[in-house]
């Protein structure tokens, strides 16, 4: 039996005149860097629950997180950084410069990002070193 899944709708975006406000109003719209930066944080959080998953899943959730960090910093911030050294500096969707995105993205924290993953690769590596001597 095939399996079927349920899909919503996607919701139709208001028109300007049903609420008052366009559609494209920079404060209603996501910046792709930060949206992404929170999705790797919840990728983190998922790492760092003992009680959801196993040791092993949360070692790959480690490596899935640090895969994307490896790319943001290599593909996303970069382009970023490239676009505000340029001076060719355009807008982002949600009205952000490239200096401005570049003071967020300091502001939500690589570095804690950073040592939240470091800090937790260590952790799991002691528990599976201690798995292993368990083991053996």
């Amino acid at each position: 039996m095939a399996r079927q899944t349920r899909r919503t709708p996607p919701r139709p975006v208001p028109a300007p005149t049903e609420t008052g406000r366009d559609a494209n109003t920079p404060a209603l719209l996501f910046n792709r860097e930060l949206s992404w930066l929170a999705f790797n944080e919840r990728v983190l959080a998922q790492a760092q629950s003992e009680t959801l998953h196993p040791l092993l899943e949360r070692v790959k959730f480690l490596a899935i997180a640090a895969n994307n960090l490896d790319e943001f910093f290599m593909v996303r911030l970069a382009t970023v950084l490239r676009s505000y050294r340029s001076g060719l500096d355009e807008v982002s969707a949600d009205g952000l410069d490239s200096e401005a995105q570049l003071q967020v993205m300091r502001e939500r924290g690589m570095i804690v990002q950073l040592d939240t993953d470091w800090a937790e690769w260590m952790r799991c590596s002691r528990l599976l070193t201690k798995k292993w001597a368990e083991s053996h």
